[in-house]
């Protein structure tokens, strides 16, 4: 799975529904920092990416606080 693979689709699913999108990129994050803990791949592809690479919005401050 590469990153350019993770932008273009989370980029179509943001043309959509932004705050899903956003939602989709953390829980993707999420699995996949779970992945590289384990040893399961070397480099997460989500490392660095914001809702802004996706065009997807923001999360209002104070609201889900993902990591």
């Amino acid at each position: 799975m590469s990153r350019r693979l993770i932008i273009d689709i989370l980029e179509k699913a943001s043309s959509k529904a932004k705050v899903e999108a956003r939602h989709s990129l953390n829980l993707l994050r999420q699995m996949l920092r779970y992945c590289q803990k384990r040893e399961q791949i070397e480099v997460n592809p989500t490392d660095g990416l914001t809702p802004a690479d996706i065009a997807a919005s923001a999360s209002p401050p104070g609201s889900d606080t993902y990591p």
